[in-house]
């Protein structure tokens, strides 16, 4: 059942829709360019989808190989630190159920107008505390024939990431890991896009460029975790047959966080320094409180290919490739200061049209991320180099 909460933002999201577009009837919810003429008699439609997906996750904590085998046989010790309270299982079974309002009519200078309103639930059954709402809304206008310009406002109210190491009991020796103290990740985030979309070569081309911004919000103490990332990106989308076609984006970001002292667990050789001062620098596991910075820049490449196989079923395969680089300079800052990453994801779906208004899709998607640095740094609760695959598969009611 959803919580009051989820069932509040369900009422908010729907009535805030219903008051932008008051929409009688039925209508597409993708605006194309194509169809961007000034209609100004045409009344307002509206479409109600609704969507009912079937997940499986085998890393949805994004854990090393090491890390799911600490978690797999996790004992006293990480009882009482906390390292993965709540984190009760490698991989996870998801429902994610979804309502969808979308309308079109008249808007400026009678051309056409878009609306969306889209809330969705995601429900996990092996990892309860991971369950989350998702709201997404956007509202879109043709500015001429060709083009069109879209606002889409993405929110997350609250997000349990994994638990992050977030202080140790014993302040001056080397600390065992029954002493280390583990606290819940929690954020909210939302992320805020304007697109405008053009369509070239006699309609079989659209480009598109995009800017946006993104805000996340941790719950204390993890505040050096928070972002403020502008991102923007440009891409298109060719027909390139009747039911072929390629899409490919680009898009950059510059994440920036707050640089704050946190508690880190090190090892006083690898520095030679003396953490504690207790006049050598040979003690391993000790505690001390080190700015750390983790801001970074972001470079994500993404291509996909969509084919009519039938007449009613469509197949997409898309590749992406993510490029982190974190700007740390902090001497001890050991997971960021000149970290890198690269994340592959390769990701194929189908979808068929079994009824009048009922689609089925499937699919299945690869990631394999991989960084610089060898070290395992696991007992910070940080994302390591991890492998992941999931499954998905649901249905779609348009009415």
């Amino acid at each position: 059942m959803f919580s009051k909460r989820v069932a509040r933002l369900l009422l908010a999201s729907g009535a805030l829709f219903f008051v932008a577009a008051a929409p009688p009837t039925m209508a597409q919810d993708q605006p194309t360019a194509k169809s961007a003429k000034p209609r100004k008699h045409r009344s307002w439609k509206a479409a109600f989808h609704v969507t009912g997906d079937f997940r499986y996750d085998d890393n949805p904590f994004l854990l090393s190989d090491r890390q799911k085998t600490t978690l797999e046989t996790a004992g006293t010790d990480e009882q009482i630190s906390g390292r993965f309270r709540d984190m009760d299982s490698v991989s996870d079974f998801i429902f994610a159920p979804k309502m969808e309002l979308a309308a079109e009519g008249p808007g400026i200078a009678g051309r056409k107008s878009f609306l969306r309103a889209e809330v969705g639930y995601n429900r996990y059954f092996r990892n309860e505390r991971r369950s989350h709402v998702n709201l997404d809304l956007s509202a879109a206008q043709a500015v001429s024939k060709n083009g069109r310009a879209r606002l889409k406002f993405e929110f997350v109210p609250s997000y349990f990431q994994k638990n992050y190491l977030a202080d140790a009991t014993n302040m001056t020796g080397s600390v065992l890991p029954s002493e280390r103290v583990y606290l819940a990740g929690n954020y909210n985030e939302w992320d805020l896009t304007v697109d405008y979309r053009y369509r070239v070569a006699g309609g079989k081309t659209d480009l598109i460029g995009r800017i946006g911004y993104l805000r996340r919000r941790y719950d204390a103490p993890f505040l050096g975790r928070d972002r403020n990332a502008p991102h923007a990106g440009v891409g298109f989308a060719a027909n390139l047959a009747p039911r072929w076609e390629i899409d490919f984006d680009y898009d950059f970001a510059a994440s920036d966080s707050p640089r704050v002292p946190e508690v880190l667990i090190l090892d006083e050789p690898d520095f030679g320094f003396d953490f504690n001062g207790n006049g050598n620098t040979t003690d391993l596991n000790t505690r001390t409180v080190q700015p750390v910075d983790r801001t970074f820049t972001q470079q994500q490449f993404r291509v996909s290919s969509r084919l009519g196989l039938l007449e009613k079923t469509e197949l997409e395969l898309s590749y992406q490739r993510r490029n982190r680089h974190f700007s740390s300079h902090e001497r001890f800052d050991i997971a960021h200061n000149g970290r890198t990453e690269n994340r592959d994801t390769i990701d194929l779906s189908l979808v068929s049209r079994l009824a009048h208004g009922l689609h089925f899709s499937t699919g299945y998607a690869y990631a394999l991320q991989n960084s610089n640095r060898s070290g395992d740094l696991a007992f910070l609760g940080e994302t390591a180099d991890y492998r992941r695959n999931r499954f998905h598969a649901g249905l779609t009611y348009r009415f």
